[in-house]
């Protein structure tokens, strides 16, 4: 009776490593797909055409609140371009540069 389980047992253990060999060489596959294709999406660079945003358009580009914009302006961190005394914009590329310099510091 011990020579009946112990072939059964080995059987099921058979079993087992055959699938998990299959297993390994689908995952082979994939990783050998992984590896010829490029990892990240190619892009094609155009030139950023600059163009003048409003507080709102900044807000919005840096997802921070009217607070935290006037903070960065008064650090010196972005500068604002003064249409007249209450108009304000802001250069596309400089705060495309901030949020450039700001991420490669950490």
């Amino acid at each position: 009776m011990d020579a009946k389980l112990l072939e059964l047992a080995l059987n099921n253990l058979l079993d087992q490593y055959q699938k998990l060999q299959s297993e390994v060489a689908i995952l082979r596959d994939e990783v050998r797909g992984l590896k010829s294709s490029p990892l990240t999406p190619q892009i094609e660079s155009k030139p950023i055409e600059d163009e003048l945003l409003d507080l709102k358009q900044v807000q919005e580009l840096l997802g921070i609140c009217y607070n935290s914009l006037k903070k960065l302006i008064n650090k010196g961190l972005i500068k604002p371009i003064r249409i007249n005394e209450r108009r304000v914009r802001f250069s596309r590329i400089s705060i495309l540069n901030y949020i450039h310099s700001e991420t490669t510091k950490s």
